[in-house]
Parts: C-alpha cells; sequence; structure tokens
C-alpha cells in the first residue's frame, strides 16, 4: 500500500468537538491535515476543517460513541 494513501487515511480519536465534557462524544482528527476532520454533511462524511468558532461545524464533527446493535458470532478456530 502506498505511504501517501495510509498517512491520509489514518485519523486520531479526540474528544468531540461539540462538547468536550461527554466521554461519549468523539471527532476524527486527520493524521496528515491536522486541521482537518471527518465531518457529516448531507448523509455523507467529508475530511474538512471544523472551525471553533462555527457551531455547524463542531457538531458535524462530533459523533456519539454506541454499543454496537449486535456482537458479531465468530466462528472458533480450528
Amino acid at each position: 500500500m502506498q505511504p501517501q494513501l495510509v498517512a491520509d487515511s489514518t485519523f486520531e480519536l479526540r474528544r468531540g468537538q461539540a462538547n468536550w465534557t461527554n466521554p461519549q462524544m468523539v471527532s476524527f482528527l486527520s493524521v496528515n491535515f491536522p486541521n482537518r476532520f471527518i465531518r457529516h454533511r448531507d448523509l455523507q462524511l467529508w475530511v474538512e476543517p471544523a472551525p471553533w468558532d462555527q457551531e455547524p461545524a463542531r457538531s458535524d464533527a462530533t459523533f456519539i460513541v454506541r454499543q454496537p446493535l449486535a456482537i458479531p458470532i465468530v466462528p472458533p478456530l480450528t
């Protein structure tokens, strides 16, 4: 795999930009572009800047960690 592709698709897990006090809220900061976060807009994910002084941008870059709907069943190794 190309190193540039790996760097472009690597993100750090951070406290949610919209609410720093809630540990269930997280944001994903780009490693290769440190001023860009994964944001949701129009039911799509984008990697864009999320300025601290713009509330819609901070909320769009914040996700809530939830329990999975089901626990995957992994077959035993034989």
